[in-house]
């Protein structure tokens, strides 16, 4: 059994609620709600349709659940909207409703699916599933997924980069961030130090200039 607690809008308003999931085939109990209430702690009022407001709250449990398992996480993206994000090694997913800048609140609401890389650039074309995350999981891959391309690297080989507070990088040793995007992860941007610069590194040093981990030497002046 796993429990979810999380928040629904339905009809406008907002309410808190608590679910059950339970495992079909190792539980005898069925998956259920076992609370919801207005946002503000107050009771569901008379009138709202409570079958209904309890099966979107079951659907909602059901995706924070797939959110979970699958490491998608809810960001903020400003002015209000918001978008289920996964970021695995250099790229961005994001998940909204079809018709609306906000997360979906079931697997089966339609969405736009769009993949971005770390400079937030859209890659390929937005796709959009009227059957929702269950439609888009279910789909062909190659029509599902707009085509990766290799993220290109911001950084050369063999060159030795300043970072922040003066650490020197390679393309070797450095971060996703400013390896992608040639910003490490201040903000800064990294800059390429010259060959040249080793004869006085070696002067005041005794020891050629290299980065900090070593993978990358200038080797003799």
């Amino acid at each position: 059994m796993k429990t979810i607690s999380g928040i629904i809008e339905y009809q406008g308003e907002e309410y808190d609620y608590s679910a059950e999931l339970r495992d079909r085939c190792s539980e005898a109990r069925p998956s259920e709600v076992t609370d919801i209430d207005c946002a503000d702690g107050s009771p569901v009022p008379d009138g709202v349709d409570f079958e209904a407001l309890e099966e979107l709250a079951m659907a909602n449990a059901v995706l924070l659940d797939w959110c979970e398992r699958e490491g998608w996480e809810e960001e903020d993206t400003g002015g209000g909207c918001s978008a289920l994000i996964r970021a695995p090694q250099g790229f961005v997913w994001r998940i909204t409703k079809a018709n609306d800048p906000s997360v979906p609140q079931t697997m089966g609401e339609p969405i736009i699916v769009g993949l971005y890389n770390l400079k937030d650039e859209l890659i390929g074309e937005p796709q959009t599933f009227a059957g929702g995350i269950d439609e888009w999981i279910a789909s062909d891959d190659t029509k599902a997924r707009p085509a990766i391309k290799e993220p290109v690297s911001a950084l050369k080989e063999g060159v030795i980069y300043s970072a922040d507070n003066g650490m020197l990088i390679c393309a070797k040793c450095a971060g996703q961030s400013a390896l992608y995007t040639g910003r490490d992860i201040s903000g800064q941007e990294v800059c390429a130090v010259p060959r040249s610069m080793n004869k006085k590194w070696h002067e005041r040093t005794g020891e050629d200039m290299a980065c900090e981990k070593g993978c990358t030497n200038y080797g003799e002046f």
